[in-house]
């Protein structure tokens, strides 16, 4: 473990005055946020929904353009007809159906901020990566001021709890306990499928014992949920849903490889114009790009030799898995802690200085402001508002909607790159930004 050098004075002056003024103001604003205005409905209403059927005796993958009028007593009608997440991610949610609909997204918000402070535990820790607890005052001011986690209370989602288990799974391997850290990676693979993409570190490090635990976890939890709501809403759920959510695939907001190709030869959507469409091309360019992302992350796993190669290739996995995932919306940014932490601690100078402003442009950065700059007219959804809505170029494809994803690109290489030579301890430079000294 490398030791941690003491924060000078003035470091610690300025992030108690400046870091804390931003704490207390977007921590009152974050506050706020916890519960919903009345009378609108966000993603957490297609969990919501979904558990308030199953207690109500009504199917749990009914038309949210009849459910959400029975039991909010509002119309509806958006892209969304049905809930977009698998059976157990409805046995998460089953107490919630219970509450009302404002209280129940307010309690998940809490406890979903709660497991926020479990991560941050679980990293700075000397277990964990060793850093000082005044990290927490410049971590802190970039969290709560950034888009992602605007983005994660507003929407009431996942991504919070899925940082967590990412977290506790990289700490369980960390400690040669890997049986439990592929238990909770297959858990949080029957919550939202796409982080099944973490076996890659399990199989890359000869885990095999892990990649069945994993398995069973996920199993065990489609075992539970057949049991609750029977073997046909799977069947319905990877038959229908799951193909219909392709018509997201060139959404503005989607950052993944799979929209990038999408949105240069696919457009199915209407809301971008293809360079050419060739639907051929669209597919060779996302297994193509998927494939290679894959097995360069899976290579550097493999080479690794020491923990901090380990733990730099279990975050650039994180990062490959939001690349490699059909859908990745912005919310999901604020599982970049994790990576992020990691490369703090490990690299020093331009590396660590790119690291930030990579991380400063994904996670804080609003998306929108970027558009508005570089895409004339009223934005992508504003047919909701009765406005003619926007449509991307090509060129503008290639720019403003995917400059995320080259940056998440950015930070995957960053993490998995050889390591040619031992690398100088990061503690030893001066900065603002250093939060890897001790008091």
């Amino acid at each position: 473990m490398t030791e941690r050098p003491a924060w000078p004075w003035w470091l610690k002056l300025f992030w108690t005055v400046f870091g804390g003024a931003v704490i207390a103001l977007w921590g009152a604003a974050l506050g706020i946020r916890l519960w919903p205005p009345e009378g609108r409905v966000h993603d957490f209403v297609q969990e919501w929904t979904s558990a308030r059927a199953y207690w109500e005796g009504d199917p749990v993958y009914g038309d949210l353009r009849e459910s959400i009028p029975k039991y909010l007593g509002r119309p509806y009608d958006d892209v969304i007809k049905v809930n977009a997440h698998p059976p157990p991610s409805i046995v998460l949610m089953l107490p919630f159906g219970k509450l009302g609909y404002r209280q129940a997204f307010a309690l998940w918000n809490i406890i979903s901020l709660s497991t926020l402070a479990i991560t941050l535990w679980l990293l700075i820790r000397p277990q964990g990566l060793n850093y000082s607890p005044w990290v927490l005052l410049p971590w802190l001011a970039l969290i709560l001021t950034s888009n992602a986690l605007a983005q994660q209370v507003n929407q009431g989602q996942f991504s919070l709890l899925l940082l967590l288990m990412l977290t506790v799974a990289w700490d369980c391997s960390r400690r040669d306990r890997w049986q439990a850290a592929g238990a909770i990676l297959g858990l949080a693979a029957a919550i939202k499928l796409f982080p099944a993409y973490m076996g890659l570190y399990l199989l890359a490090r000869r885990q095999y014992r892990a990649i069945v635990a994993m398995g069973l976890a996920f199993g065990g939890s489609v075992a539970i949920s057949i049991t609750m709501f029977g073997v046909d809403n799977w069947v319905y759920y990877l038959g229908d849903i799951v193909p219909s959510l392709s018509i997201f695939h060139d959404y503005w907001q989607n950052t993944s490889i799979t929209a990038f190709w999408s949105k240069l030869f696919v457009g199915a959507s209407g809301h971008v114009t293809p360079l050419v469409h060739n639907e051929l091309v669209a597919r060779v360019g996302v297994l193509t790009t998927c494939a290679v992302v894959t097995l360069w992350a899976g290579w550097a796993t493999w080479r690794a030799t020491d923990q901090r190669e380990l733990d730099r290739c279990y975050g650039g996995i994180v990062i490959a898995m939001m690349c490699v995932s059909p859908i990745t919306w912005d919310h999901s940014f604020v599982m970049l802690l994790l990576p992020a932490a990691i490369l703090w601690r490990t690299d020093r100078g331009l590396l660590k200085t790119v690291t930030t402003i990579a991380l400063l442009a994904l996670i804080t950065v609003y998306n929108k402001w970027i558009w508005d700059a570089m895409i004339p007219g009223n934005g992508e959804l504003a047919q909701f508002s009765g406005l003619e809505p926007s449509v991307a170029t090509p060129w503008q494809s290639a720019t403003a909607l995917s400059y995320q994803l080259y940056l998440l690109l950015l930070l995957f290489v960053v993490s998995v790159r050889p390591s040619w030579r031992r690398e100088v301890a990061a503690d030893s430079m001066p900065s603002l930004l250093r939060t890897n000294t001790a008091s």
